[in-house]
């Protein structure tokens, strides 16, 4: 099988320099016909004609739809967590005594607070052991360990 060989270089100065020269000629005769397609006209025209075009129309539109992503996505869950963590909260009367003495007669000591108990682990809990604790050997360190050297294969 033949292969083929690209007749040109990849890289070549003088090539490279030639596309410069050719493309810059071409962007200053695109330059001079848009500067004498505006030479005469009002700047109202000039405006007019920018604004004939739909860039300035789409930006504006792509712009509101962002902001109003951001907005909705925002403040919807905050607003969404206030509405749901306002459940009715009905206040539990304290009961009344049935020997209503007089507030002077009658001493507070200072409510001591109640330990709180942990939750019973779940099932899941229970499996993944969250909650054990496990005694280790003083004398033993658990990073250290033989059988797992990394750079083993490094020493020979």
């Amino acid at each position: 099988m033949k292969s083929e060989s690209n007749p040109h270089p990849t890289v070549s100065l003088a090539s490279d320099l030639k596309k410069i020269r050719r493309n810059t000629t071409a962007s200053s005769h695109e330059i001079r016909e848009f500067l004498a397609q505006m030479r005469g006209k009002s700047p109202q025209e000039m405006l007019g004609m920018l604004a004939s075009s739909n860039l300035v129309k789409c930006t504006a539109h792509a712009g509101v739809g962002w902001l109003a992503i951001i907005v909705v996505f925002t403040m919807g869950p905050w607003l969404w967590g206030m509405v749901s963590s306002e459940s009715p909260r009905t206040a539990n009367p304290a009961p009344a005594a049935a020997n209503s003495a007089p507030a002077a007669t009658v001493e507070s000591k200072p409510a001591e607070p109640t330990p709180v108990e942990p939750a019973p682990p779940t099932k899941a809990a229970e499996k993944l052991g969250i909650g054990e604790t496990k005694e280790a050997p003083p004398n033993k360190n658990p990073l250290e360990n033989a059988s797992d050297d990394l750079l083993k294969e490094l020493k020979n």
